[in-house]
């Protein structure tokens, strides 16, 4: 009966590590992607301005 609850626990704690694993590994990749795309506008815009000031 003790061994039956410590697995239970134990995968529950398991899956619950992987949910959260995951689920911060989806953060880092959409905050990747936004700051890539505010980047990437910004040096746009930065080239823009170097072209009319030329």
């Amino acid at each position: 009966m003790m061994f039956q609850m410590f697995t239970i626990y134990t995968g529950s704690f398991l899956c619950i590590c992987v949910l959260l694993y995951m689920q911060v590994l989806f953060y880092v990749f959409v905050f990747a992607i936004y700051t890539g795309s505010f980047l990437s506008m910004f040096f746009s815009m930065y080239l823009c301005l170097l072209y009319i000031q030329a």
